[in-house]
């Protein structure tokens, strides 16, 4: 499982870094933040994503712990939950989000104010 997530971050670095290449051109310090940022959703699709207001509280506080880099292990010991359990959200919450991996589902929360 750890091969398929660092092939899916790499995949998603690719895009990212092809999209800001691609709008950035030669001079990259006078490009607004929001171009950049407008870039990078284009490039992993983004903007085409339901809402991720369809998350339960659950999988918010799931999505909230992976986006600071906490392993499966520690969010089922920090919830005091099972790792099937904590699977069983992290599946359902990329499926609701359709993405494929922690690195995207991380991207549609920090771009997108889904926290709360």
């Amino acid at each position: 499982m750890k091969q398929n997530g660092d092939r899916c971050d790499k995949i998603v670095t690719v895009m990212a870094i092809n999209a800001l290449e691609e709008v950035i051109g030669t001079e990259p310090k006078r490009l607004p933040p929001a171009r950049l940022l407008a870039a990078m959703e284009d490039a992993l699709g983004v903007k085409k994503q339901p809402s991720p207001r369809l998350l339960a509280p659950r999988e918010r506080e799931v999505l909230d712990l992976l986006s600071k880099g906490r392993a499966y292990k520690q969010i089922a010991d920090e919830m005091d939950l099972s790792m099937g359990t904590i699977r069983t959200y992290i599946r359902r919450l990329y499926g609701k989000l359709n993405v494929n991996c922690r690195t995207e589902a991380v991207v549609i929360y920090l771009t997108r104010s889904i926290s709360g």
